[in-house]
């Protein structure tokens, strides 16, 4: 859905693209709404989609295609970008408020490793490209001015890496179009580039529990706060994957998905059932995690980095008890 909650899109896993156009005017109540626009010329199913603050812009990707539809709000027959992108299967997809930019990571060519892909939309090229990341691509995530991205990699179905790539837009203009895109004359110069790719400024492998798989991952705006879920676990870490703190729930109904506020003050978790829905507070320079597991029963204070503070308070007031008996 659109910023503004005017617009929606949606992709399934078939070959389709739905929009509907002026939702805040759909009665409410109302159901089986078709949608005002629809494509169905991707040559591969589709699996991912994103969409701009305004509606304006709209991306989507699949196993091995790329589309992007410009001006959906304003006309049904959009100006519509497409680009083969080579068997790169992908794993998270995300569009910057304005539509200008977008992200997306996948797997490299040869399929041994992740990429990621940072795309000038109006001009359908791409910015830059990753060096090859370790594992296989299981979520991304980038903040609305599209400057902060973070990406997760699984291998094995195990936790492989998280990475974060800040101040992307600056990183632009070291690459010649890479392998794929417009048509390439020459096929080897895309594969140099893919070689010397854009390093991430940081990375994660510090798991308590490698042996679980990465959901999702999620960056605020400022790319400050920086959160991943790996069903069982909430992880929150700092601008350079330095570790805040982690959450262990009890079982794998935690984080599935993973949303860090905009502001970066906060971090929402859901797992597969209709109660577990998580709450952390992210205070710095370190996090109070408020945690409701089924929220309509309760709520638990984490206060582990608090303890010293807790035993002094006790400490004092059994002093202060003291005293008073004994002058009382």
């Amino acid at each position: 859905m659109s910023g503004n909650g005017n617009y929606v899109v949606a992709v399934g896993t078939g070959f389709g693209v739905y929009f509907w156009n002026n939702t805040l005017s759909i009665p409410d109540g109302s159901f089986d709404v078709d949608p005002d626009y629809t494509n169905f010329d991707s040559p591969d199913p589709l699996e991912y989609v994103d969409i701009s603050w305004n509606g304006s812009v709209v991306v989507v990707a699949g196993s091995d295609t790329l589309m992007a539809f410009i001006g959906l709000p304003r006309t049904l027959t959009p100006s519509i970008f497409t680009a083969p992108i080579g068997g790169c299967y992908v794993g998270g997809l995300d569009v910057s408020s304005d539509g200008s930019v977008f992200a997306f990571a996948c797997a490299s060519p040869d399929e041994s490793a992740a990429l990621v892909y940072y795309v000038d939309t109006f001009m359908w090229n791409p910015l830059w490209v990753s060096i090859p990341l370790g594992g296989f691509v299981s979520a991304l995530d980038m903040s609305e001015d599209g400057e902060h991205i973070v990406v997760s990699t699984n291998y094995m179905a195990q936790a492989y890496g998280v990475y974060v790539f800040h101040y992307a837009s600056e990183k632009a203009g070291e690459y010649v179009t890479p392998l794929g895109f417009n048509e390439l004359k020459e096929p080897d110069v895309g594969i140099r580039d893919l070689l010397g790719g854009i390093p991430p400024d940081y990375n994660f492998t510090d798991f308590d529990y490698p042996e679980d798989s990465i959901y999702d991952v999620s960056i605020s705006n400022d790319g400050g706060s920086i959160a991943f879920g790996t069903g069982k676990s909430v992880y929150i870490l700092d601008s350079e994957l330095e570790l805040y703190d982690v959450y262990h729930g009890a079982d794998y109904t935690v984080s599935y998905v993973v949303k860090v506020s905009g502001n970066g003050k906060s971090v929402v978790t859901c797992g597969g059932t209709i109660d577990s829905v998580y709450y952390f507070e992210v205070t710095r320079p370190r996090p109070t995690a408020i945690v409701g597991g089924e929220i309509m029963n309760y709520n638990i204070l984490i206060i582990d980095r608090l303890w010293p503070l807790v035993i002094g308070i006790l400490l004092v007031i059994g002093i202060l008890l003291s005293i008073v008996k004994r002058y009382k």
